[in-house]
């Protein structure tokens, strides 16, 4: 259940703020912890003074607070929990690392910050610039422990003329996550982090930065008879991943890339009031660089397929198709 509080107040002609708190409590079933308490609070800024542009500014801030976590809730569904079960010499052997957190029910802090401007240059053209930073913090000692985003976005509209519309856009987006856990070493019924089951010599972190760029453009025109569209897009992303751990092996991987580049068209033509005739064409191409994929095989009788999609490929579709209406 959740209660929200929205209030907002013009102080000027044309410019708003805005005030958002939201309480939310959070049941679980059958889940690691049972409730949860996540505190909301949005503030505003919304303006139309200028006339060529509308600007909005906002800061968002959650806190998510759990009920005592307990680290293996689902023993009543392994046969370890059945009354004759009698367990082998070892012991029952620990469910996970009793530290560890999930992060879809941890205790988190997020802080969001967003920023967008519309400048309206013609009457029929407009350019829309954003900025977005977010800052996830899970505050605990393993599993995900945190997450930074920054995305920028540009687009550009113009329109000829009723029937003829055209864009850009171009986005670029930066990603970081930090985790760490531990190994087990053998198997024992000591879920805690430095005893047998999980040693301290098993500890390991992992920081990934990932980088993309995104760029598109199209266009689209609509006659009565005769319309199509057309957009391209590519896409570049790279993923560079810093290891650490207790032991030897530490260090940073190659970089994980891959790159897209999609051309898709659609040609319309109207024969007669019944008959419509389409052409469709689309072109896809794709390269991947993944250290974790190379010189591995396909293992088909074996039921495992390894590089189902080659690192480099390319392909063509072209469709068409006619729609007739029975009156």
């Amino acid at each position: 259940h959740s209660w929200t509080i929205d209030v907002s107040y013009r102080p000027i002609n044309k410019t708003t703020l805005g005030l958002e708190w939201r309480e939310t409590r959070n049941d679980y079933d059958e889940r690691e912890v049972t409730e949860s308490d996540e505190t909301r609070v949005k503030a505003f800024i919304s303006s139309r003074k200028l006339d060529w542009a509308t600007v909005r500014l906002s800061y968002l801030y959650e806190d998510r607070d759990a009920d005592y976590y307990e680290s293996n809730p689902y023993d009543e569904y392994y046969t370890t929990s059945l009354p004759d079960y009698v367990a082998p010499g070892s012991g029952v052997a620990a469910f996970t690392l009793e530290e560890m957190r999930k992060y879809d029910i941890a205790d988190r802090d997020l802080e969001k910050y967003e920023a967008r401007v519309n400048f309206l240059i013609r009457d029929d053209m407009d350019l829309m610039i954003s900025a977005q930073y977010e800052d996830q913090d899970y505050g605990g000692e393993y599993g995900l422990l945190g997450r930074e985003s920054t995305t920028i976005n540009v687009e550009w509209n113009y329109q000829a003329s009723a029937t003829l519309n055209t864009f850009l856009f171009f986005s670029n987006q930066w990603n970081e996550d930090k985790m760490a856990n531990i190994e087990d070493d053998v198997s024992s019924s000591d879920p805690n982090a430095g005893g047998v089951t999980y040693p301290f010599s098993g500890r390991w972190s992992e920081e990934t930065d990932e980088t993309s760029a995104q760029v598109g453009a199209g266009i689209s025109y609509t006659g009565q008879r005769f319309s199509f569209e057309a957009s391209y897009s590519g896409i570049d992303s790279d993923t560079s991943i810093d290891y650490r751990s207790a032991s030897a092996g530490s260090g940073e991987y190659s970089d994980i890339s891959f790159k897209s580049r999609v051309f898709e068209s659609n040609f319309t033509w109207q024969q007669s009031e019944d008959l419509q005739l389409r052409l469709y064409y689309r072109y896809e191409q794709s390269k991947i660089r993944d250290w974790a994929l190379t010189g591995l095989s396909a293992l088909e009788g074996n039921n495992v397929f390894l590089q189902a999609i080659p690192e480099d490929y390319s392909v063509n579709i072209i469709g068409l198709f006619a729609t007739y209406q029975l009156r």
